[in-house]
């Protein structure tokens, strides 16, 4: 029986990604599942083949990635684009006032 849920997780901030990661962890451990995340800091370099051999259960997408990264949306139709049909779940940090 597998147990484990694969994230793939575009977050290019490092201080929210720590405090969002806590909330992510303890929700997917209240399914009694293992999270096994893996963090791109940007979208730039895609491998797509890593994509399809990794079978993620779930992408995490900053929409809005710096850098020079290419949006959320870009990195998901090229993803769409290449048939990886993983549920994806953008994401909008709220930035503290």
């Amino acid at each position: 029986m597998n147990n484990q849920f694969k994230i793939l997780w575009f977050e290019d901030d490092p201080s929210w990604y720590k405090t969002a990661l806590r909330r992510v962890k303890l929700s997917v451990a209240s399914h009694f599942l293992q999270d096994m995340i893996t963090r791109k800091s940007s979208g730039g370099v895609l491998n797509i083949e890593e994509l399809k051999d990794a079978k993620y259960d779930l992408i995490l997408m900053d929409y809005k990635l710096s850098n020079g990264s290419p949006n959320g949306d870009a990195i998901i139709k090229c993803v769409r684009d290449n048939l990886i049909l993983t549920d994806i779940l953008f994401i909008h940090p709220m930035k503290k006032r």
